[in-house]
């Protein structure tokens, strides 16, 4: 009867190094104070919005819209 081969390819050694390291890491990533997904990349892209329009305005582009950031 022939052994069984496992053969590991570069993906599955990576998924299993990145696995073992959140095993050992697990308590210093503190995953429950991580924020929502959709808020942070809202956010993320509300601030570039923000950039984004204060360069338009500072390169005088005829721009005069007034822009509130609620949170």
């Amino acid at each position: 009867m022939l052994a069984e081969v496992e053969i590991k390819d570069d993906m599955q050694i990576f998924a299993d190094f990145i696995g073992e390291m959140i095993t050992k890491y697990v308590c210093d990533l503190d995953l429950d104070n991580l924020p929502e997904p959709e808020q942070y990349i809202m956010m993320k892209n509300m601030k570039m919005l923000c950039k984004t329009m204060a360069k338009m305005r500072k390169d005088n582009l005829g721009l005069d819209i007034e822009y509130v950031l609620f949170t």
